[in-house]
């Protein structure tokens, strides 16, 4: 005998003391989706400078050479190691006095963004050939890695020339009495053969003069140079020429020597 069992819908009082099911949240695992760009390139190695650049004279003296410089990493990279930061000598005679190993900084300083400052002090020896119209040169290389391990160099040269000739920037005085003319855009030194040395030194339209140990009288200075004149224990007394006149300033007397100079 088959019977059928009607089941009757819930009240609407029971529908409402029914428990509902409530949905399951659980913590997503913190994965990155994201892939990484392996970073290949090194820092750079820039504003290399030497002080003196040029050795002279040529008497065999070693010479404390004064290496600065910058050293930043490209934008996104890892950043520049400061322990890496180095340098090495390489001489156009390398059987003369051989500069062997690595130089470390003797100072390095960091900057905003990621910058680092650089100064090293390299012995060189201001010796070359007579016969070597070219003269010695010195390179130095300095090297700097990013944590990367991606090495960047700057290179900055050191020379000891044949003579002076038209080299711009001979760092050493013989002699002394009249001061030299600066042109161009790097200073230059010159030597005259009175009672004390006297340096000229010019920047574009600028002019410096300085005389020792004698009369002094100041340089011109054209466009909008100074001139400054020293004579002795004397003291310094700028004279100033403003723009598109030739003026000169005021003198302090000795007992020897004339030191104009300064364009």
């Amino acid at each position: 005998m088959l019977g059928f069992a009607i089941k009757r819908p819930p009240r609407p009082s029971e529908a409402r003391r029914r428990p509902r099911c409530r949905p399951e949240v659980c913590a997503l695992e913190g994965r990155s989706l994201l892939s990484t760009v392996p970073d290949t390139t090194p820092p750079a190695v820039v504003g290399l400078a030497a002080n003196p650049p040029v050795l002279w004279p040529p008497n065999g003296r070693s010479v404390a050479v004064v290496i600065t410089g910058v050293t930043v990493d490209n934008p996104g990279g890892t950043g520049v190691n400061p322990a890496t930061i180095s340098a090495m000598v390489f001489s156009s005679y390398p059987t003369m006095h051989p500069i062997t190993g690595r130089f470390r900084p003797t100072a390095v300083g960091p900057l905003p963004g990621g910058v680092y400052t650089f100064r090293f002090v390299v012995p060189l020896s201001a010796r070359r050939f007579g016969f070597e119209r070219l003269g010695r040169l010195y390179t130095v290389v300095v090297d700097a890695a990013n944590f990367a391990n991606n090495i960047g160099q700057g290179t900055v040269g050191v020379l000891v020339p044949h003579d002076l000739g038209n080299h711009s920037s001979p760092p050493a005085l013989q002699g002394g009495g009249r001061g030299g003319h600066g042109h161009g855009h790097g200073p230059r030194l010159k030597t005259g053969g009175g009672g004390g040395p006297a340096i000229a030194t010019g920047v574009g339209d600028h002019g410096l003069a300085t005389g020792r140990q004698g009369e002094g009288h100041s340089g011109k200075g054209h466009g909008a140079g100074a001139a400054i004149v020293t004579s002795g224990p004397g003291p310094i007394r700028p004279g100033f020429a403003p723009r598109g006149d030739d003026r000169e300033g005021p003198k302090d007397h000795g007992p020897h020597g004339h030191g104009p100079g300064g364009r």
